[in-house]
């Protein structure tokens, strides 16, 4: 398979605006109060967007500088802190903590490896007996709290390398050696050895009253209220290596693209390999591996790395390709946004648009004039959104294909129609669901100046949407 960094420009221009239009659409769709964007393609942001408002009640508009907590993406910053002492021969992988942790000795935790500790294999308590801080209900543990729980015979709860069990205690012990070894506070340590080198400067190690923001507000889910209210931001304190990170979506795609191969900003080639050599399978979440700090999942027989973070009011997913060269994050500000599925989507559509592709130096019915093939001639001022009582489709481009989307799909290729042109202002149906119309034909309807006033879908009148709430009044037979 071609890599979308392979991809010409004008080619992949047309399905970053495609991904921005469904991104766009997604955030009021499913009333995420803000959804914020990047894609990062081979040694550039492609994409860098913010849909919604930073807060409901200002309706101040996000924008693509606002700091959103990314959580657990700490961890993926911690473990290549981790890395990158083991590469300067600080410390060791199978360092048990008792070696650098000294008054760990003599717990059930104590010979526990820094290894095990990252690829969430030590068998250690997720947030202890008392995990109040994740509704606010107690302020984060400081160190000597975090101390007294790890000491605790209740620490243990599995042997080692059993199976994956999460832990943000782990990673709260991975912050303390950190700090140990460095000499540093776990926040100083990376940013000088993480943030800077990865142009990450929007990102800091946890939130304080004095953090550089703006700041997005963090809002709850609609699990169990019929409106949002505000969530506050408050400190994770022994945590910060655990949970505590703030970042926008551009500069969790520059971490991101630290990953890919041939880069050695922050890690050797070594070093990520290792990262990912032995993944243990995630119970309950198909396809999706856990290596040291980075998870492994499979989108489209890809395998894409990353993490994702939840936060009382955030949800956040970073996906990298290191082969393909590309990354993709997606912020969201309300503890039940879709993160995942939003971020799994865009990836979907760029690794289509490398696979529908033409090789470089192809020939086609265009070309750029430097060889390379270029999509066919697009009817551009039919491209775009349309909807009726039925619902929303989008009439776009991703790669060479030409498609009818529903806007509405989490998966945005999922009910996806093929078209191709048949004649002026007429597209055949090739291909989509069983339930769909294939075979028939797509008409456009133009009013007298020609601008286009209606698609027809195999007969189902349709008329551009200009974000204008639908309908405005009752419907009735006229």
């Amino acid at each position: 398979m071609r890599s979308p960094a392979q991809v010409p420009r004008t080619t992949i221009g047309a399905t970053i605006a495609s991904i921005d239009s469904w991104l766009s659409y997604q955030q009021r769709y499913q009333r995420v109060p803000a959804v914020q964007a990047a894609v990062w393609l081979d040694g550039e942001i492609v994409l860098s967007a913010a849909y919604g408002h930073a807060d409901l009640e200002t309706r101040e508009a996000v924008r693509t500088d606002h700091r959103i907590r990314v959580a657990s993406h700490s961890k993926i910053i911690t473990a290549t802190a981790i890395m990158q002492l083991a590469e300067a021969g600080r410390l060791r992988l199978d360092d048990p903590l008792r070696e650098h942790l000294p008054w760990i000795a003599g717990t059930a935790l104590a010979d526990r490896t820094l290894a095990q500790l990252m690829g969430h294999r030590a068998g250690i308590f997720r947030d202890s007996s008392d995990g109040s801080h994740w509704q606010l209900d107690r302020p984060f543990p400081g160190t000597d709290d975090l101390r007294d729980r790890v000491c605790a015979d209740e620490a243990a709860t599995l042997g080692t390398d059993v199976r994956f069990k999460y832990s943000n205690i782990g990673y709260g012990l991975l912050g303390q050696v950190i700090e140990v070894v460095t000499g540093q506070t776990w926040g100083d340590h990376v940013t000088g050895a993480v943030f800077e080198p990865a142009g990450m400067y929007h990102t800091g190690p946890d939130w304080t009253p004095a953090a550089r923001g703006p700041f997005a507000t963090a809002y709850s889910g609609l699990t169990w209220s019929d409106s949002r209210v505000p969530i506050e931001q408050v400190g994770t304190h022994a945590l910060a290596s655990a949970t505590g990170v703030y970042s926008t979506a551009e500069d969790l795609c520059r971490l991101g693209a630290t990953f890919v191969e041939g880069d050695e900003t922050l890690l050797s080639e070594a070093s990520k390999r290792a990262m990912t050599a032995t993944p243990m399978p995630v119970d309950g979440v198909p396809g999706l591996d856990y290596g040291l700090g980075l998870m492994v999942a499979s989108v489209n027989d890809r395998r894409l790395l990353g993490h994702a973070g939840g936060w009382p009011g955030s949800i956040s997913r970073l996906l990298v390709d290191p082969e393909q060269r590309f990354a993709v994050a997606v912020l969201t500000t309300a503890i039940d946004g879709p993160a995942r599925a939003l971020a799994e989507g865009a990836a979907k559509l760029l690794l289509h648009a490398a696979s529908t592709s033409p090789d470089p130096g192809a020939t086609s019915s265009r070309s750029s004039g430097s060889g390379e093939a270029t999509p066919p001639d697009d009817p551009d001022d039919v491209l775009g959104r349309y909807v009726n009582v039925w619902g929303v489709r989008d009439l776009t481009r991703v790669g060479h294909d030409l498609l009818l989307l529903d806007a509405t799909e989490a998966d945005p290729l999922a009910g996806a129609t093929w078209l191709t042109p048949d004649g002026d202002d007429r597209f055949l149906m090739t291909r989509g669901m069983g339930f769909g119309s294939v075979g028939e034909a797509v008409t456009v309807e133009r009013g007298d100046a020609g601008a286009v006033r209606a698609i027809r879908v195999g007969g189902a009148r349709m008329t551009p949407f200009d974000g204008t709430p639908q309908p405005t009044a009752p419907i009735r037979l006229d």
